[in-house]
C-alpha cells in the first residue's frame, strides 16, 4: 500500500469557486464515480482493480472525483479507508439528490445514475475531462489506455469533434438491428432492446448508428460546458419521457448521436454477452466487430456486471463473481460476504432467469410470423 492520501470533501457549492486542493493535478488523469449507500462497497473493489493495473504516463497518478449521492457514515469509513490506503488523491463532492429526483428511474438503479449527466455543472473549470465508471464494474486493464484513446479519437467519421467517448453496448449494440445487424435473424431475438432509443427515426439519428453503454466513458467536460451540454440532457429527458428505455442511457445517446467515439468492446465486457454464447445457434457469432468480440470475451479489459443481479448478491450466476470478491478482498470490506436471503429473494432470482430465453421466444415467434 501507499502512502495515504486525505480525501478532500466539498459541498456543490463550495466547489464552485474552490481552487484546486494542495497536490491535485488539473492536467492529471481523472477517473469520476458516483455512488450512494448501496454501492460503495462494490466501489471500494472497483477502485482496487482500477489501482492494480493504473499505469499512468510519466508516473502520473490517477485522482478521484466521488459525487456522494448519500453514504452513510459506516460506509464511509470504510470507502474511505480504502481510498487512502492506495494513495489515491481524492475529492468527496456532497451531490445534489432533490436535482434529478423527478427524474425516472425502476429496478435495481437509483438516481444516482443521473449524477454523470450534471457533472460538467457540477464540477469546476479545472476538472476539464474525466474516466466515468458504473460502481458494479473490476478493471483488468490499465484504464491510462482510455485517456490516450479519447485523445487520439479527437473526431468522429463525420468529422465532427467527440464529447463523450464510449464503448458499443453489448446487449443492444445498434439504434436499429434490421438495418444494421449482419445477422439480424439470429441475433435479434436475444437484444436486451431491439430499438434502445425508440424514437430514433423521429429524432432523426442515424438506422445504422450503434447505441452506447454509459457505464464505461471519456468525458470531454469543457466541451460541454461551452454548449451546456447538462441543461440539453435533462431537457431531452423531459421532451422524450415517453420513450425513454434505460434511464441516463438514453439522453446519453440524443444528444451525443454525432459527438461520441468509439471505444474497444474489450473495455465493456457486459454480462448479457453470456446470453449469447449459452445460445447453441450463436456460439462463435458476433453481432459487430468480429475480433473486438473475440478480444472482450478471451481478454476483457474491464468487466461490467450490468444485470440486476450482481456478484455481491448471494445467488450471482455471473461466471466471473470470483473477480469481484478478488478485488473486494483488497479493501476495508475483505472478509465480507453476502448472508443468505429468504424464498422472496430467491424466488425473484429465478423469475429474472426465466425472463429472458422466455423473451427471446416470443421475439423469435413474432419475427416468424412478420
Amino acid at each position: 500500500m501507499t502512502q495515504p492520501f486525505p480525501v478532500t470533501e466539498y459541498s456543490l457549492t463550495a466547489l464552485e469557486s474552490a481552487p484546486p486542493p494542495a497536490g491535485w493535478l488539473p492536467s492529471a488523469p481523472t477517473l469520476l464515480c458516483a455512488t450512494d449507500d448501496r454501492y460503495a462497497m462494490p466501489l471500494a473493489a472497483a477502485l482496487a482493480s482500477v489501482l492494480t493495473h493504473w499505469q499512468g504516463p510519466a508516473g502520473a497518478p490517477l485522482q478521484l472525483v466521488l459525487l456522494d449521492g448519500g453514504i452513510g457514515p459506516e460506509n464511509w469509513e470504510r470507502l474511505s479507508a480504502t481510498i487512502e490506503s492506495f494513495g489515491l488523491p481524492a475529492l468527496r463532492v456532497h451531490a445534489n439528490r432533490a436535482a434529478v429526483e423527478h427524474l425516472k428511474i425502476s429496478h435495481h438503479i437509483s438516481h444516482t445514475a443521473y449524477f454523470r449527466l450534471l457533472s460538467s455543472r457540477w464540477l469546476p473549470e479545472w476538472i476539464s475531462r474525466v474516466i466515468y465508471l458504473d460502481c458494479d464494474v473490476i478493471v483488468l486493464g490499465n484504464l491510462c489506455e482510455l485517456w490516450d484513446a479519447a485523445r487520439s479519437l479527437a473526431k468522429n467519421e463525420s468529422g465532427a469533434a467527440n464529447e463523450v467517448w464510449a464503448v458499443p453496448d453489448i446487449a443492444c449494440p445498434y439504434l436499429d438491428p434490421q438495418t444494421s445487424c449482419a445477422d439480424y435473424s439470429a441475433f435479434a431475438p436475444y437484444f436486451a432492446a431491439l430499438h434502445p432509443v425508440r424514437n430514433f427515426s423521429e429524432l432523426g439519428m442515424d438506422a445504422k448508428g450503434w447505441y452506447f453503454n454509459s457505464g464505461v466513458m471519456v468525458l470531454d467536460l469543457a466541451a460541454w460546458r461551452r454548449e451546456d451540454r447538462s441543461q440539453q440532457l435533462l431537457d431531452c429527458l423531459q421532451q422524450n419521457a415517453a420513450h425513454i428505455w434505460c434511464w441516463d442511457q438514453y439522453a446519453l445517446n440524443v444528444v451525443f448521436a454525432k459527438r461520441w467515439g468509439a471505444l474497444p468492446l474489450a473495455w465493456n465486457f457486459g454480462a448479457h454477452a453470456y446470453d449469447y454464447e449459452q445460445i447453441p445457434d450463436l456460439r462463435g457469432k458476433t453481432p459487430l466487430l468480429p475480433d473486438e468480440y473475440q478480444a472482450m470475451l478471451t481478454q476483457p479489459k474491464l468487466i461490467h456486471f450490468t444485470t440486476e443481479i450482481k456478484p455481491w448478491h448471494y445467488y450471482s450466476f455471473h461466471p466471473l463473481t470470483n473477480k469481484f470478491y478478488e478485488y473486494l478482498s483488497m479493501t476495508s470490506w475483505k472478509n465480507w460476504r453476502p448472508s443468505k436471503p429468504g424464498f422472496k429473494t430467491w424466488w425473484h432470482v429465478q423469475t429474472f432467469r426465466w425472463q429472458k430465453p422466455l423473451m427471446a421466444l416470443s421475439r423469435r415467434l413474432r419475427l416468424d410470423w412478420s
